[in-house]
């Protein structure tokens, strides 16, 4: 996406936007919230640094953070069963 891209969708000037791409600004939490849901990724993405995580994998985090906490908790069962006792797609 280009900077111009982000600007317009996160409602943050360009000029702020090359500032902190070069490390010279400080962001605040609440514009770091805006350019995650500009580029359409969770904001802890933006933080961790080396955290390659595809988009498959953060939809489905998005979904688990959202899901009750029974589906949250039968999510994390199968996915801490072993290999062999996973049911096959």
């Amino acid at each position: 996406m280009s900077r111009r891209v982000l600007s317009e969708k996160s409602n943050i000037s360009q000029r702020y936007l090359a500032q902190l791409e070069a490390g010279k600004g400080n962001i605040s939490v609440s514009l770091l919230e805006r350019v995650a849901q500009a580029l359409g990724v969770p904001m802890h993405a933006l933080i961790v640094p080396n955290l390659a995580v595809d988009r498959e994998a953060q939809e489905i985090a998005a979904l688990y953070e959202t899901a009750p906490s029974n589906t949250r908790h039968e999510v994390k069962k199968l996915l801490n069963a072993p290999r062999d006792a996973r049911p096959s797609a």
